[in-house]
């Protein structure tokens, strides 16, 4: 689904408002939350607890990406594509970081998503 937005607009407003709304009869996967609601949203679709974590952008396609996090399910999301937290020391850093997950539609200098620069 394709929501159009443009700079400026508050992000978190329109995916709640989005997800907020009836699900359309027919909507796929379980209701986590009352299986036989007369009125289901489609928040109840995504998990018992979902939480926004972060939005990724694409310049390339000016598209942005929910990123997802259930605490109940353990889970984390974008689209159909699951993520998760590995933290692994980085010697160039002297710390730890997190492994990068990945951005979905851009390849991203491993250097600059580790946190180093020149």
């Amino acid at each position: 689904m394709q929501i159009k937005f443009q700079e400026g607009d508050d992000l978190n407003h329109i995916v709640f408002e989005f997800y907020n709304e009836l699900a359309p009869a027919g909507y796929l996967g379980p209701n986590y939350v009352n299986q036989d609601a007369l009125a289901p949203k489609r928040h109840e679709y995504l998990g018992p607890a979902p939480h926004v974590v972060d939005y990724e952008f694409s310049g390339n396609s000016r598209d942005c990406y929910v990123e997802w996090w259930d605490s109940y399910l353990n889970e984390k999301w974008v689209g159909n594509r699951h993520w998760a937290n590995e933290a692994y020391f980085e010697s160039t850093i002297h710390g730890w970081v997190l492994k990068p997950r990945g951005r979905f539609t851009v390849l991203l200098d491993d250097g600059y998503y580790c946190g180093c620069s020149e």
